[in-house]
Order: C-alpha cells, then structure tokens, then sequence
C-alpha cells in the first residue's frame, strides 16, 4: 500500500512539472514582443485610414441643394421640390480610388475619412458652392479575444471606438481576465506591433490605443487564478481518477 500511496505521489508530481508550461499554451501571442509606446506616436482622435477593399458612404449637402442632382443622379425630389438627403456608397478598389458620377476617379486610399473628404470637397467646389462633404467607413471592424463574456469581431458604427466602449461591447471582463495587462496587436505602416494597457491606471486614457483602429486585435489573458484553475482541474480528476483505480485493484487482492 506504501509503494501505491509513493507512486501516486511521484505520478502527481510528474503531472504538475509536464503543466509548468501551460501559461505558455493557453496564453494567446505568448511569443509577442511588446511596444513600448514611445516608439509610434499616433493621435488618439485620429480618423480611420481607407485603404482598397474598405466600403464608405459618402454624404453632400449644399445651400443649392437642386445642384447636387447632377452628381447623386440616383435621389428624388420630394413635394416641395427640394432634394432629399441621400447617402451614396462605394468600394475602394485596388488603386486606392473610387469613381464619382460627373467627377470620374478621385484617390481617397491612403488619406484618413477626413482628409478624403476634404480632397472630394475641392473637387465638387468647381462644380457647386460650399458643398459639406462627410465621409464614414462602414467596415470599421475590431476583435476582441479572451476573458471578455462575449468575444467575437464587432462592427463599429460611426468608425471610432475606444478600449473601453469595446469591452462594454463584449460584455466586460470576466473575474479570471487580467486588467494590468491587456494586449492590443495593431498593424501600424504594414508591421505588426503588440501594446500593453492596464485598465487600472489612469494612464489609459493617454494611451496610444485607448482609441482603437480598424482591424486592431484586443487580447484579455486569463489571470493567475484561472491559469491556477486550468492546471489543477484537471490533475484533480487524474488524481481522483488513479486513486480509485488503486482503491478497487487492493480490493480484488485481498
């Protein structure tokens, strides 16, 4: 009975030395080199970039609303004859560029929302007085992973999202995510770069990714508690498992 009570010891042992490394299986971009944030600078209101394959909705208006019509072929007027809001969508295609009714191909890849609408702005301004132009991307898009309630991909309305309206998206953390140390990957000039945020400090909100960027990847590890959990669970049930095992086996050889 001794040497059973010493092997079932020495098996538990093994088990808990083969799970030392398990931090390193079930923690996403364990292998991650993290950035500091001094190295890139980015405004934190900045608006999104628009690059090929992203969907925007573009909105004009004017004061001379009847001259608009030329340009949005596709609206109605309403009773009184004005021209109705109206909301025209394109993709952007492999050139960085969309095709205009009246004014052709204009380039907005590359600029911000902003910035693109300021390039199609002084495009209609040789054809309409004044015209307000307002761009939207449609497919601002952000994933969140780990110990959020709710993980998945999101659609963000309104292309502009923060870490936190995204968490409250997902449902909050769960009891076993760490709050010191959640990662964001982002691709920033065409390379990857991983950020630290803890969600403790005040310093969240001067943080180069407390505002979110189209396709960033938000990361909540799990916290000791739950590493601790996913560990022993699973060696109490071996443990429990061989020890009935041993139980019933000195029953029969009696």
């Amino acid at each position: 009975m001794k040497s059973i009570l010493i092997y079932l010891l020495v098996l538990c042992l093994a088990l808990v030395n083969s799970s030392c490394g398990l931090e390193k299986r079930i923690v996403y971009f364990n292998n991650q080199s993290n950035t500091n944030n001094k190295d890139v600078v980015l405004s934190p209101s900045e608006a999104p970039v628009l690059s090929e394959g992203d969907v925007i909705t573009v909105k004009i208006t004017a004061l001379d609303e009847m001259a608009l019509k030329p340009f949005l072929p596709s609206i109605m007027t309403n009773e009184s004859g004005l021209v109705s809001d109206h909301v025209h969508r394109f993709v952007i295609n492999r050139d960085n560029i969309i095709t205009f009714p009246i004014l052709g191909d204009i380039k907005v890849g590359g600029y911000n929302t902003y910035e693109a609408s300021l390039v199609l702005r002084r495009a209609l301004s040789q054809y309409i007085i004044n015209p307000i132009v307002e761009i939207e991307l449609v497919n601002f898009k952000v994933t969140i992973l780990g110990e959020v309630k709710q993980p998945g991909v999101y659609t963000v309305p309104g292309s502009k999202i923060t870490i936190l309206e995204l968490l409250g998206m997902a449902g909050d953390l769960t009891v076993y995510g760490q709050r010191k140390n959640i990662k964001v990957i982002r691709i920033v000039k065409g390379h990857k770069k991983s950020f630290n945020i803890d969600l403790t400090s005040d310093k969240v909100f001067t943080s180069n990714v407390f505002y979110l960027h189209k396709n960033d990847v938000v990361y909540v590890p799990p916290n000791k508690a739950q590493m601790t959990r996913s560990i022993f669970s699973p060696l109490v049930s071996t443990f429990v498992s061989v020890l009935t095992l041993t139980i019933t086996i000195l029953n029969f050889t009696r």
